[in-house]
């Protein structure tokens, strides 16, 4: 088939570091490897060759101002080409009560429930535009559905969020040396904590650093390793917190090296107030690493009660340490690791797309 895999976004969709743009680079990887003929095209920044014949248009997150997706589906249907669209939407009214909460955060707080609103309404008006909806899981459609009083209904069918199993997660699995990337080198002990992800108050890293205070009083060792871009204003705020902590920041690196990371950690945590499920739940856990994780979100439906799988209260710093204590007890949980190998490769999701594109195509005509 010739797929038309759509996105509107900043970054640059051929190393993409944010969710929703690798998902959708791994998506449309893994249809070629399975022989279909993928259009991957960033619609902020330029527009379909309409002078293909394509059998299906597939639009990634739906959020923001979307009237590119709007102009692409309206022109799609005219060509008789079904539109299938993956909202990639989750209510955001907790994150921006919590960021409110934050002193000197007010400013920000507002700014961000502006960016929500837009997000929100993005997602209204595009999704009445698509002949099915892929959700990333059933809970994030029963969100979805709440967004149209009317009780609109759609044809959809969830297509899980999916990691690259045998470009990015076997050969960390098999490979976890980090030593010769420099930029590593303060990482100090084999027994550390690893945060992937943002420094930034969405991410909650501040009440990581609190729920470690009394597992640096037992193992004084232990260290806490953030990975990622950091915003300024977020570390000022929790900088106090950090004094005489063992807290490593490290700099957002390319995949190989993020995912031996996530090897040879003792843990991964991931306290967000919104993640669906997140990206790096998925990667750590492929690679066996017990993951420590807010109980928000789809993040249940994807990992259910496994050994090496803790939820918390992200607002509850005791239940974190909890979560963390059990987490570094457990070692390495190879089931985990071939749960999610199995269940959330690109290569079964792949297949998973495939037969819904058949199906939209077949009832569109």
């Amino acid at each position: 088939m010739r797929v038309l895999v759509g996105i509107s976004t900043e970054q640059n969709i051929t190393n993409p570091t944010m969710g929703s743009e690798r998902q959708t680079l791994g998506y449309s990887n893994a249809l070629a490897s399975i022989g279909h003929s993928v259009y991957l095209v960033n619609l902020l920044k330029g527009s379909p060759d309409w002078s293909i014949d394509y059998d299906v248009c597939m639009l990634i997150n739906a959020s923001g101002l979307k009237g590119p997706y709007i102009l692409t589906a309206q022109l799609c249907r005219e060509k008789g080409i079904p539109v299938l669209a993956a909202p990639v939407y989750w209510p955001t009214d907790e994150v921006q009560k919590e960021i409110m909460k934050l002193d000197g955060f007010s400013e920000e707080g507002e700014a961000l429930a502006n960016k929500f609103s837009m997000h929100i309404s993005g997602v209204a008006a595009m999704l009445p535009e698509a002949d099915w909806l892929l959700p990333n899981a059933q809970l994030e459609m029963d969100q979805v559905a709440k967004l149209f009083s009317d009780g609109e209904e759609f044809k959809y069918r969830v297509i899980h969020n999916g990691i690259d199993v045998e470009n990015e997660i076997m050969p960390a699995l098999n490979d976890s040396d980090i030593r010769f990337d420099k930029r590593l080198e303060a990482l100090l002990h084999d027994r550390f904590v690893l945060c992937v992800g943002r420094i930034e108050a969405r991410k909650n890293q501040g009440a990581l650093v609190e729920a470690m205070r009394p597992l640096w009083e037992e193992d004084p060792d232990l260290q806490l390793v953030l990975m990622g871009d950091r915003s300024a204003p977020y570390v000022k705020h929790i900088k106090e917190d950090l004094k005489g902590k063992n807290v490593l920041f490290c700099p957002s690196a390319p995949p190989g090296t993020v995912m031996r990371m996530m090897r040879r950690a003792s843990a991964h945590c991931l306290l967000s107030f919104l993640e669906t499920p997140g990206l790096v739940n998925l990667e750590a856990a492929a690679l066996e690493t017990p993951i420590v994780m807010s109980d928000r979100g789809s993040v249940r439906e994807y990992f259910g009660e496994r050994q090496g799988v803790l939820y918390c209260e992200p607002t509850d710093i005791p239940s974190v340490t909890e979560a963390l204590r059990s987490a570094l007890a457990c070692g390495k949980v190879k089931s985990l690791g071939e749960f999610v190998r199995s269940e959330y490769s690109y290569t079964r999701i792949a297949k998973n797309l495939e037969k819904t594109y058949i199906m939209a195509k077949t009832l569109y005509i």
